[in-house]
């Protein structure tokens, strides 16, 4: 099964808004979860990840969830998938 994407925002978060339009450029397959009103989900989220800050991106395939990180995680992944080694 090819690897999809989830992601985590807040929508006046900047970083957020980069790593959106880094996964639209990358036509990867991505889900957006707003989390504005739900801060007891988003820290439930936080506390499962170990990621403090939003965005939060996760990496799924198969029954495996993996922690890529946030925008900055996210651009360096991106760039290593890109040249194949990751």
């Amino acid at each position: 099964m090819a690897k999809r994407y989830s992601i985590y925002v807040k929508t006046d978060c900047s970083f957020c808004k980069k790593a959106v339009s880094l996964l639209e450029e990358s036509r990867l397959p991505f889900i957006v979860v707003v989390t504005d009103k739900n801060e007891d989900f988003l820290n439930e989220i936080k506390q499962q990840t170990g990621h403090k800050t939003v965005p939060i991106i996760l990496e799924h395939e198969d029954k495996t969830v993996r922690l890529i990180g946030g925008s900055d995680n996210l651009e360096q992944y991106l760039m290593e998938l890109k040249n194949g080694t990751n």
